[in-house]
């Protein structure tokens, strides 16, 4: 064996992890700070969704909360009232959240069915509320729950 080729040799395996090594770093480096800002981008964005879905339950309970419902059935003095009614800015408040930040329309009307705001409804049934709470659930990224509406006995609204 000649002594360049034992020199060669050395270099050679000496040189190739330092090469793949420095790659390895540059494409670190560049990629890293990339990454982290899409997964930063993406956990905020998620949070200001569940945010603003919170506070569109909120408001639809209080809305459901002001009208009179029958607490059980030994209820002594007639239905109950449990809160005033949400002020329109509160519900203005959440539908823009709504609308900024779903990306499911169907959430949106999902919401404006809790007022009896949709076109050609008569009625607001529990179902309106169950179907809200599967949609926002789905959209956060929650496996879905067997809750039907008659698990939900809040209250029944008719609509003039």
């Amino acid at each position: 064996m000649k002594p360049e080729d034992s020199h060669t040799k050395w270099i050679v395996h000496l040189a190739a992890p330092l090469v793949v090594g420095i790659i390895v770093l540059l494409g670190q480096s560049l990629l890293q700070p990339w990454v982290s800002e899409t997964i930063h981008a993406r956990t905020e964005r998620w949070n200001a969704k569940r945010s603003a879905f919170a506070q569109a339950l909120a408001v639809v309970n209080k809305q459901l909360a002001a009208h009179p419902f029958n607490v059980g059935p030994d209820t002594a003095n007639g239905p109950v009232q449990a809160a005033m009614e949400p002020d329109p800015s509160e519900i203005n408040s959440a539908y823009d959240n709504l609308v900024l930040l779903a990306d499911n329309r169907d959430i949106v009307d999902a919401f404006l069915g809790c007022f009896g705001a949709r076109e050609g409804q008569t009625m607001v049934w529990h179902n309106e509320r169950v179907r809200l709470w599967g949609l926002m659930r789905a959209e956060l990224g929650f496996k879905p729950i067997d809750l039907k509406p008659e698990d939900v006995r809040f209250w029944v609204k008719k609509l003039q």
